[in-house]
């Protein structure tokens, strides 16, 4: 057990063989499965063993509101009390559990050796509805909203994920991969779905529209992901470069934030108390170390930052900005891009803050993405009569405002309006 504010050690306990997967904390509890098939639950105000199962299958394991939901390899799911290790519930499935999601009302799991999904009521253990998947479930399903995304083989090598209403179990979408190649690492976010899979250029970030299934961009890397985890529209991700990186994914043309370099990472980023959390060695004979990155003040992602700043003026609101350039009105007022957010700020005389639009393609809002050494597309500028153009690149388009900064000049046209 570590500090997390300054990674000193505070109590060691020995489970007594290889761990199977990452420990899951619950309350007062940590949840540790091993390779032998067994579930120990540990204390952590003692750091003393309290009940165990034995026969689990380490990875179908969801611990919620003091009840532990456990695959077990007689294909049962189990749900056992935290307090005392007696079962709840018992829930017969076709074949042996492997992975489980758990939301407010329902354990969802899938199964190893099928393409089975059930939905079982958290309370009752009653199975609410049973889909059949094309193929078994390769990561564990993610719940979003009313939805659940599953990513599973298809044909000929080209792995699908599959968005599958929450209450009636009915197939809302299946988006197939363009390309052959195994799909991992499923996220979801407010606007998107994200997997990824090898490449021969390194790998690629899928990122697929949520609600339509549409593909929304791919973001080809130079090195192979192997793991990641999103929050927010920012996706951390670990690399077989020895490098964890956290990408605004946004867009395509979305901004690395920042590169650290750790070593080889083993298992996924976990995201929580506003620091990234990496365990990661070396060398493959090397002993793993647990590496600490710490991005993240008010719920707001600020460092470590491979951006400088090039002026002292800040945008007011504590994000970061990156200025594209600054441009001056005749009455004093100071105009800058900011590149990061896709949005212009602006200072009156008395050096206060003012940001004006968003990231987007309709009239007002901008894109500022992909920018190049030497490019002047996406910039601001101020007429001598008070008109301001804003080189909206992104959007492949200049838009003209009045000097008050809200009227759109009737010539303008939003992205793909006809002439």
């Amino acid at each position: 057990m570590l500090e997390a504010a300054t990674g000193r050690e505070l109590w060691t306990y020995d489970v007594g063989s290889a761990m199977a997967t990452t420990p899951t904390i619950d309350g007062s509890q940590a949840y540790l499965t091993t390779q032998g098939g067994k579930l120990q639950v540990l204390e952590l105000a003692t750091h003393k063993a309290g009940w165990s199962l034995v026969g689990v299958i380490p990875t179908a394991l969801a611990v919620d509101d003091n009840v532990a939901y456990v695959g077990m390899g007689t294909g049962n799911l189990i749900a056992v009390s935290s307090a005392s290790g007696s079962a709840v519930w018992q829930a017969k499935l076709a074949s042996t559990p492997h992975y489980v999601a758990i939301d407010r009302t329902t354990v969802y799991v899938t199964t190893s050796a099928t393409g089975d999904l059930y939905a079982v009521n958290r309370s009752s253990g009653r199975i609410r509805w049973h889909a059949s998947l094309p193929s078994a479930s390769v990561v564990a399903p993610a719940i979003a909203g009313l939805s659940l995304l599953v990513v599973v083989h298809g044909a000929g090598g080209r792995d699908q994920v599959v968005s599958i209403g929450a209450t009636s179990g009915e197939e809302a979408w299946t988006w197939t991969s363009p390309e052959a190649g195994a799909l991992s690492t499923l996220m979801v976010t407010e606007d998107h779905v994200f997997v990824t899979s090898a490449a021969s250029e390194g790998a690629v970030l899928w990122a697929i529209d949520r609600y339509k299934g549409d593909l929304a961009f791919p973001r080809f890397g130079q090195a192979r992901v192997l793991s990641a985890s999103a929050v927010d529209e920012t996706v951390f991700l670990t690399l077989a470069d020895k490098t964890v990186r956290a990408v605004d994914a946004r867009d395509q043309d979305g901004i690395e934030l920042w590169k650290v370099s750790v070593g080889q990472a083993v298992g996924e980023p976990i995201v929580t108390g506003g620091t990234v959390f990496v365990v990661a060695r070396a060398g493959e004979s090397d002993p793993a170390r647990l590496v600490a990155i710490g991005v993240v003040q008010s719920g707001k992602y600020s460092g470590p930052d491979p951006w400088k700043h090039v002026t002292d003026l800040v945008a007011g609101d504590k994000q970061r900005a990156l200025y594209l350039n600054v441009a001056l009105d005749a009455h004093g007022k100071v105009y800058a891009a900011d590149r990061i957010l896709s949005r212009i700020v602006i200072w009156g005389r008395d050096g206060k803050p003012q940001i004006w639009g968003h990231f987007g393609g309709d009239p007002g809002e901008f894109n500022f993405g992909g920018v190049t050494a030497g490019d002047q597309s996406q910039s601001v500028a101020i007429a001598a009569d008070g008109r301001i153009a804003v080189g909206d690149g992104g959007n492949h388009r200049v838009q003209i405002f009045d000097a008050n900064e809200s009227e759109i000049h009737p010539g303008n046209r939003p992205r793909g309006a006809s002439a």
